[in-house]
């Protein structure tokens, strides 16, 4: 077994968990803060950001996006090409949630989650996947988000964007 790496989880290998904001250390300086230019060098290859406002202007009439937070969080960065359905995160399980990167999607499903909880029980939920530091979320197949997430998510700068495609197609 390895010996002595800081941060290494089981069988040395790093942890990428996310943590909720509360809790995670301040980000490090790095391209796109202020006076950085605008794309990030890796090897020898430019690298161009996607920030959730390039998304909407880009894709919205194709994909119907509709923002449902107004301008709130668009200059947020969508880091990963990858989307992720939260089921498990909604249901309260935590521990292996690395979605901070990337785009969340509430299709059916969670919409129904949600919707079946107590009004305690929603709110906590949704708390709960709120307090990471999300690129956005996007609702599905034009549904109607719980009146919770759409303020808790406003209030935390967190983009919600609803589209009327079906998750598969999205």
């Amino acid at each position: 077994p390895r010996q002595d790496q800081r941060g290494a989880g089981p069988r040395g290998r790093s942890s990428h968990r996310a943590r909720p904001r509360d809790r995670a250390p301040a980000p490090p300086a790095h391209a796109g803060s202020p006076g950085a230019s605008p794309a990030a060098t890796r090897g020898s290859v430019a690298v161009t950001k996607l920030r959730v406002r390039d998304l909407v202007e880009r894709k919205g009439d194709p994909l119907q996006l509709e923002l449902l937070t107004g301008e709130v969080g668009l200059q947020r960065e969508v880091k990963s090409p990858e989307a992720s359905s939260p089921g498990l995160v909604l249901a309260g399980y935590t521990a292996r949630f690395v979605g901070t990167d990337r785009i969340h999607i509430l299709g059916e499903t969670e919409i129904s989650y949600l919707g079946a909880l107590d009004p305690k029980q929603r709110r906590k939920s949704i708390e709960t996947f709120l307090s990471y530091e999300l690129p956005c979320v996007i609702v599905t197949k034009g549904q109607d988000p719980p009146d919770d997430l759409v303020q808790l998510a406003r209030d935390r700068g967190i983009p919600v964007i609803r589209t009327r495609l079906k998750t598969a197609e999205f």
